[in-house]
């Protein structure tokens, strides 16, 4: 359990860092920081750019969750369909006679 947070951490980590640090950079040299206003608006800047990244790989991570649940699902309703088909096969090619039903039994 530990071990899979830490792998969970280190992945995010690894896709949002790189690109906070380099919002950092850029917010740094377009607008310099020479008063605390600076420090506080590009410090805000980069709070929205870092949930910005974040947001933008989880919606890319869900996406593809979501792709690969979906074709799960078709692919084990497609193998469901042929299991049925063997079996209405089957039955339809089977000997046995069915005894047919009253159609006045309504």
């Amino acid at each position: 359990m530990k071990r899979d947070l830490l792998l969970k951490f280190w992945y995010w980590a690894g896709r949002i860092l790189p690109l906070t640090a380099l919002a950092i950079i850029s917010f740094v040299l377009a607008f310099g920081t020479d008063t605390w206003l600076d420090y506080v608006l590009c410090g805000i800047a980069v709070i929205f750019a870092t949930f910005a990244f974040t947001w933008w790989w989880w919606i890319l991570d869900t996406v593809k969750s979501l792709y690969n649940l979906l074709q799960s699902a078709q692919d084990r309703f497609s193998e469901v369909i042929i299991e049925l088909r063997d079996i209405k096969k089957d039955l339809n090619d089977s000997d046995r006679k069915r005894d047919k039903q009253d159609k006045d039994k309504s």
